[in-house]
């Protein structure tokens, strides 16, 4: 496929995979970015003293990573990689905590101890759930889904009515949960594709579960230390990357794209992949945008201090009285909770490189509404009443006590910052993993009515996650593929 060049606008981690596939196959790629680097949400926040990642820091599914990286040619295990047990600890608003562990047989010795009236329930869900993983992954997370046909089969049929479709992810735990803490830990992965645990469908109940039957992971230098790894191969692979330019448009010849135009230069192409919020699209095609839900957005708070908390894990969460009620406001309101949960990122537990002996690197991050409209977070009084709250709970419930006073460094990412940068209406996560927003219902690799246009990122099926966008890039690769062999199919 020498001949054949490939213009990625966009140099995500969808942007980023999807040029070392298709250059591991033959294929010719630039990537166009806008801003100074690659990465997109997967770079660093740093003052140069403390360093820290930006955006994604749960490492889950490796195996799908290490899959990913043989189709493009590269070899996982160049990357260290480190595993969190306990995975995460929940700290709950009456003081009390539940400790998640990878490890099952630790996690049942745990349940008989601290929860015996769910013992024989967290069996049952073990037991019940690994299948319906195993399952899921085969005929929905690692398969294109690009119309209701691709569902209306036996297997896929009867996954959907094995996980009980028609319930949310918490509503569907309650088949194995009595216990309203259980429920809120064991649903309170949405969160990581930016959906609330009463309004995600029971699918995503199986993200819990990937934490046992895969493990949570720790990637040294920070999950943004993938994308260094990357342009490092990009780079060996002469793969052009053109930075700082902005793309403005597209050229068509029919229903074919011909040239990508960007605010300085146009690029002929024979194809072209999006890694840009997939809504946004339209405006490039010159279309009419479908209207969307986005994902939550979220408030962070980059922090480097002068102390470390070793008795704290690598991943914490702090949840509030009516967890559940909080996210339905969320969502469906739009409105800013009184009572905020709180996610603590926590590395330098296990990280020496990320801040200086006896220091640490810490993220905090709240969810709060995406859209913008009803919340001024460019209100400077307002924002710093609301980081002044949070960091309260974190120092006088949440067990990081002395944190105020320790602070070497603070930089603040609203919603507003978010969609400045061209995230879609704030969201943190891409569109909401709701029920039409999933799966066949969700935008797929190839772009409607053209013939040689695809797309990849969290709004892309299957969804959020460094590991789940990777799926996107492999999808839309395999599409350009297609195309082609059809191609030179015809011509023969």
């Amino acid at each position: 496929m020498k001949d054949k060049h490939v213009c990625i606008v966009g140099g995500g981690i969808g942007g980023m995979m999807s040029a070392l596939i298709l250059t591991h196959k033959g294929y010719r790629v630039t990537i166009i970015e806008k801003s100074a680097h690659l990465g997109g949400r997967l770079t660093y926040r740093t003052n140069g003293t403390y360093k820290i990642d930006r955006g994604p820091t749960v490492m889950l599914l490796p195996h799908l990573h290490r899959e990913i990286f043989a189709q493009a040619g590269l070899d996982f295990d160049e990357l260290l990689i480190e595993r969190c047990d306990p995975t995460t600890i929940m700290q709950f608003h009456n003081g009390t905590h539940f400790v998640k562990m990878s490890d099952c047989q630790l996690q049942k010795a745990y349940f008989a101890r601290h929860y015996p009236e769910d013992f024989v329930g967290f069996e049952y869900y073990l037991e019940d759930m690994q299948n319906l993983y195993r399952r899921s992954e085969a005929h929905l997370l690692t398969r294109p889904l690009p119309s209701i046909k691709s569902i209306c089969n036996k297997e896929v049929l009867q996954i959907l009515k094995d996980m009980q479709l028609y319930r949310s992810t918490r509503s569907f735990l309650k088949n194995y949960f009595t216990n309203n803490q259980l429920l809120d830990a064991y649903s309170l992965q949405t969160l990581y594709v930016g959906g609330g645990p009463t309004l995600a469908p029971s699918l995503y109940s199986l993200i819990g579960f990937s934490e046992h039957e895969h493990g949570v992971w720790y990637v040294h230098g920070g999950y943004a230390s993938l994308t260094d790894h990357l342009v490092n191969k990009l780079e060996q692979r002469n793969v052009r990357i053109i930075y700082e330019e902005t793309v403005i448009g597209v050229e068509k010849m029919g229903s074919t794209v011909s040239k990508v135009n960007t605010n300085n230069q146009q690029i002929p192409c024979d194809a072209v992949i999006f890694n840009t919020e997939y809504p946004l699209i339209a405006d490039l095609l010159e279309r009419r945008s479908k209207k969307y839900e986005p994902s939550n957005g979220c408030v962070t708070i980059y922090l480097g201090i002068n102390r470390q908390y070793l008795q704290k894990p690598v991943h914490s969460f702090y949840l509030p009285e009516n967890f559940d009620i909080l996210f339905a406001n969320l969502f469906k309101k739009q409105q800013l909770p009184e009572e905020v949960a709180i996610y603590v990122f926590n590395p330098s537990v296990i990280d020496d490189t990320l801040a200086p002996s006896g220091h640490s690197s810490l993220y905090v991050l709240v969810p709060v509404p995406s859209q913008t409209q009803q919340i001024n977070w460019d209100d400077v009084v307002f924002l710093q009443a609301f980081v002044h709250q949070v960091m309260q709970i974190l120092e006088s419930d949440a067990g990081f006590s002395g944190i105020c006073d320790a602070i070497q460094w603070q930089e603040i990412l609203t919603p507003a910052d978010c969609e400045r940068e061209g995230l879609y209406l704030g969201g943190s996560f891409g569109i909401a993993p709701h029920l039409w927003q999933s799966g066949p219902f969700r935008p797929q690799a190839k772009i409607p009515k053209l013939s040689n246009a695809y797309a990849v990122g969290a709004s892309v099926h299957p969804g959020g996650g460094i590991p789940i966008v990777m799926q996107s890039a492999k999808f839309a690769c395999e599409e350009i593929q297609r195309g082609d062999m059809n191609d030179n199919t015809r011509s023969i």
